[in-house]
């Protein structure tokens, strides 16, 4: 009987420990696709930055 419990407290310390590293694993995966939103946005930010400059430069020739 002993061996059966040994058994499941085994498989329950080895799902746990699944779960445990799935979790994280999450985490840093998130972690991740906000680091990538956040500098999507700042390059976004800065091309328009250039694109408009570009543009006041183009005005500023055409007078």
């Amino acid at each position: 009987m002993s061996e059966i419990i040994n058994s499941s407290e085994a498989l329950v310390t080895m799902l746990l420990g699944f779960a445990i590293v799935s979790i994280i694993i999450n985490l840093v995966l998130f972690i991740a696709i906000v680091c990538t939103a956040i500098n999507t946005s700042k390059t976004n930010k800065e091309l328009q930055e250039i694109k408009q400059i570009l543009i006041d430069e183009k005005y500023n020739n055409m007078q």
